[in-house]
């Protein structure tokens, strides 16, 4: 099954982690689907809206922009795992170890970290 996975921005803010929560949002074109702490997502694209990148960056407000589409599954653990991360008022696209991404084989979603098998 296909699903868009973004960070939660409301539930959860960076200045006050809690541990346990569930930070992912899974969507399919139109709505919300299900909240995660934990996820595997394989055959991925990562996605970031060029206007969206735009109005975040004049405003200086965060918004939901960027998101992970892929089908939600498990995936080989061979591999090396690189973390990801996006911020959208440094970064044009997602990073792994500083180089753009647009792709990968498997993403997995462990509390407030993201790594994928590139």
């Amino acid at each position: 099954m296909a699903v868009r996975v973004h960070y939660n921005l409301q539930r959860c803010r960076a200045s006050t982690p809690t541990p346990g929560e569930a930070c992912w949002v899974t969507r399919d074109a139109r709505r919300v689907t299900g909240y995660h702490r934990q996820l595997t997502v394989r055959d991925v694209q990562f996605v970031v809206q060029p206007g969206g990148l735009k109005r975040v960056r004049q405003r200086q407000q965060r918004a939901v922009i960027a998101y992970i589409k892929g089908d939600v599954g498990r995936c080989p653990a061979r591999g090396r795992w690189q973390r990801v991360k996006f911020n959208p008022f440094t970064d044009q696209a997602f990073q792994a170890d500083g180089r753009s991404v647009t792709r990968a084989r498997c993403v997995r979603f462990r509390g407030r970290v993201v790594e994928a098998l590139v």
